[in-house]
């Protein structure tokens, strides 16, 4: 499998971002990324405008936000413009199909802060949709901006360490609802960086909310292709979708640790199952290639067995849903880093 890296869920001058798409095209391929979503609100102008393609190494794909007060949704892989529902999602899902494109819920639980548009949050508020690939489980902007408590707060996160909201991983009620669901069936997890680039002054203070630099070096989604990246922008943006469609990818917290190398698949009598597919359960051996840090084979969305070896088997296990968390050393602690999609025991 050849993995590759890239940054989904951001947000050009198009809309409401700061940054142009050539810049945001600069920003991924410095960060040394693969591919990079841009999904600006309510438009794809980037796309009809013919800016998607390759800027260097990085291909920069155009999908869309969809919805303005609550039940926010990124379609990706469409060309026409999906029109905003708030009041019933599932018309937006539904649209998003028709073109046969990808949709995932994003930043679903939120808890705002006071500092920012008096606390207002974009939450999901219906759980009765189906139909859509997945969730984007890790946000990087609202986990940044929930952290933002007090003026003092905001200067720590903003200009010493806006690393710290995201230590332990992705907010619990979402992975709460991503692992509730899976329980039902497939749903692709992955990681968003809803990036804006957004500049605040106050007074003498300025300030760049989640600026691009940063985070395209933090969460990031990595996919696992068949068959290597080719240069054919149509040919490249088809499989990287069909990779995430599939729930074959990963999403981790890159900044302090390269994940590069991270595995998770299942062998069971003779077939061999990725992320996102099932097998028997019955002789399975679900394998992890662990690049260096605390596993934890995580089943239902609990613990079920820990390992740090570099090459993790586990074995004997019974029928359920499994995927992967993996925590890295980080001063005197352990810091969140991988989270895998799962793999489904019959």
């Amino acid at each position: 499998m050849y993995e590759y890296k890239g940054n989904i869920h951001v947000h050009s001058n198009y809309s409401d971002g700061s940054g142009t798409i050539r810049e945001i095209a600069h920003g991924a391929e410095k960060a040394s990324l693969d591919f990079v979503v841009v999904t600006d609100h309510q438009q794809l102008t980037a796309l009809t405008n013919g800016e998607e393609g390759y800027y260097n190494k990085t291909l920069l794909m155009v999908g869309m936000e969809i919805n303005r007060e609550r039940n926010h949704y990124l379609g990706l892989g469409i060309d026409k413009v999906v029109e905003d529902d708030d009041e019933d999602p599932q018309k937006v899902i539904d649209a998003v199909n028709e073109q046969e494109g990808l949709g995932f819920i994003v930043h679903p639980y939120e808890l705002g802060s006071k500092l920012i548009e008096n606390a207002k949050t974009y939450p999901w508020t219906d759980w009765d949709v189906h139909g859509f690939t997945g969730m984007g489980v890790w946000n990087y902007l609202s986990q940044w901006r929930d952290g933002l408590t007090s003026i003092l707060k905001a200067l720590y996160l903003t200009y010493i360490n806006p690393h710290q909201p995201t230590k332990d991983g992705p907010d619990r009620e979402t992975m709460a609802r991503w692992d509730r669901l899976l329980q039902e069936r497939m749903v692709v997890g992955i990681g968003c960086s809803d990036a804006h680039a957004i500049i605040i002054k106050r007074g003498p203070l300025k300030a760049v909310i989640s600026d691009y630099c940063t985070s395209f070096r933090c969460i990031n989604t990595h996919v696992l292709l068949e068959q290597p990246l080719t240069g054919n922008v149509k040919q490249d943006k088809g499989m990287i979708y069909k990779a995430l469609q599939a729930g074959r990818c990963f999403f981790s917290y890159d900044f302090f640790r390269d994940p590069a190398g991270f595995r998770f698949y299942g062998n069971s009598s003779d077939k061999i199952a990725q992320m996102g597919e099932s097998i028997e359960a019955a002789g399975a051996v679900l394998t992890v290639e662990n690049p260096g840090g605390k596993v934890y084979l995580m089943r239902g969305g609990r613990r079920y067995l820990e390992s740090d070896h570099r090459k993790c088997y586990f074995k004997d296990l019974s029928p359920g849903v499994y995927r992967v968390e993996v925590f890295h050393k980080h001063g005197r602690d352990y810091r969140a880093w991988i989270y895998s999609n799962p793999i489904f025991l019959k």
